[in-house]
This record gives C-alpha cells, sequence and structure tokens, in this order.
C-alpha cells in the first residue's frame, strides 16, 4: 500500500518585502513569524544553529526546561555534590549564568555582545583559539568568589559580576592570556572600591572603560 506523501514547508518564505520563517514549536501550533524573531547563534563546537526551528521565545522556554531538568538530575547532583569536596571554589567560578538571578535574559546578553562586536567578530566565530572570541568579564569571577553567597538574586557581588555593563566580547586568546588577572578601571587604585560601591557606581565604572 503506497503512503500518503507529506512534504513538510520550507523553513523560510518571503511575503511581499519581509522574510518570514516558521516556528515548529508555538503553543499555538506552527506558525510563520518574520526571521528576527529567530536567534542566529550557534554552537561553539558544532556550528551549527541552536533550536533552528524555535522562535526566540519558544527557545528561551526550551532552554529553561533543558537547564531546570539538568540541574535537578540525580547525576547532577552526585557529580556536582564530588567536584565541591574537592575543589569547594567552584561553585562560584565554573556556576552556570543563572538568569532567574539576574534583571535580562539570555536573549538580551545575545544583543548586548552583537552590539559590542568587533569588525571580525560574528555570531559565527565565537569559540576557543585563534580568530575567535569569547565572553569577558572585565572585573573577573575570582574577585568576587569570597563575596557571592546564596541567594543570587539579592547578592551584590554576583549582580556586579553579571551585570551586562562587566561583560564584553573579547579576543580569545587575549581572554586567556589575562586569565583572572585583576586590571582595575582608570580612576581607581584600590580594589576594595569595587566591592564597597553601589551597584549602580560599579556599572558606570564599567560601563566607561572602554580598555
Amino acid at each position: 500500500m503506497w503512503k500518503e506523501q507529506v512534504v513538510q514547508p520550507s523553513p523560510t518564505l518571503w511575503e511581499g518585502e519581509e522574510q518570514l520563517k516558521i516556528c515548529r514549536h508555538h503553543p499555538e501550533g506552527s506558525v510563520w513569524l518574520p526571521i528576527d524573531h529567530f536567534s542566529s547563534f550557534k554552537n561553539a563546537t558544532t556550528g551549527k544553529l541552536q533550536y533552528p526551528h524555535s522562535c526566540i521565545e519558544c527557545a528561551e522556554e526550551a532552554r529553561r526546561k533543558k537547564d531546570h531538568k539538568y540541574n535537578t538530575s540525580i547525576r547532577r547532583k552526585d557529580t556536582t555534590k564530588d567536584r565541591l569536596e574537592r575543589q569547594p571554589e567552584e561553585k562560584i567560578l565554573n556556576s552556570q549564568v543563572k538568569f532567574s538571578s539576574l534583571p535580562y535574559t539570555r536573549q538580551d546578553l545575545y544583543e548586548h555582545l552583537r552590539n559590542l562586536y568587533e569588525s571580525w567578530m560574528t555570531d559565527e566565530n565565537y569559540g576557543l583559539g585563534e580568530g575567535k572570541w569569547d565572553v569577558e568579564h572585565k572585573i573577573p569571577r575570582k574577585f568576587f568568589i569570597n563575596f557571592i553567597t546564596e541567594p543570587l538574586s539579592e547578592c551584590l557581588a554576583w549582580q556586579k559580576l553579571q551585570c551586562l555593563e562587566n561583560i564584553r566580547p573579547y579576543d580569545s586568546l587575549l581572554n586567556t592570556a589575562k586569565n583572572a588577572t585583576l586590571i582595575l578601571p582608570p580612576g581607581v587604585t584600590d580594589p576594595n572600591v569595587l566591592h564597597e560601591c553601589t551597584l549602580e557606581e560599579f556599572k558606570e565604572l564599567m560601563k566607561n572603560w572602554k580598555d
């Protein structure tokens, strides 16, 4: 018996002057949305689009569920417990950015990084190695490690570390060479100032620091 052939619609189409793309995971079913509703960020290892068939909102929800499933799994708890017994400082140094504790979303971070791209930077050359860029914290994570406490949403050190003003795209090799070296912004001679200032004062220091 011949089965009826089912042809999936093209992933993109043009309607007038606007390019549309289909989101297959929308709560209302497959819908066509403007192309700028989809993230162009690619996996640094595979080079493939992350969530290519989901709009930004659906991708955010899928990532949130994936993070929750990963962070609450028994295997994750066991491996994390063993690692932290060996290296307690890794609780902060290697923790993923927990967007629920921050005043911005993952997409906000993507757009912030794009706005700071140098002429040679693109979504495609994110990663490690020559000719690639990585995410840099101007004031490194090690500087704040002993001041970070739970809950993160109320921790001033965490909010300073992860504020958008402290994050930028940076040459991968230079970032690796910098490692955790603390470089003070212009006008600051005492590192304690960075701990004692308010979050808004810290943001201003980072915002005005271009190098």
